[in-house]
């Protein structure tokens, strides 16, 4: 799982790069150094993918509230426990 010391250790390399965290939840790192949450899931058969959070300031926490409220809103227009 990512903490917020791992978050704030990232670094920007030549090419973007994931750092898994959990559930489907990962952190994107852009060569620009920009680092923004995504979140993975499927749906028929396709993997669709959703940004959580984009902004500096937010701690880790508060960004796995907001994939996981992106997530569960999705479920519940869908119908899906």
């Amino acid at each position: 799982m990512l903490t917020d010391v791992a978050l704030k250790n990232l670094r920007p390399k030549t090419k973007p790069y994931k750092v898994a965290d959990r559930d489907g939840m990962y952190a994107h790192v852009s060569p620009g150094g920009s680092i923004s949450f995504r979140l993975d899931y499927r749906l028929n058969n396709r993997r669709e993918t959703v940004c959580a959070s984009q902004r500096a300031g937010l701690h880790l926490r508060t960004r796995v509230i907001a994939g996981e409220e992106a997530l569960g809103g999705f479920r519940r227009s869908r119908g899906c426990p």
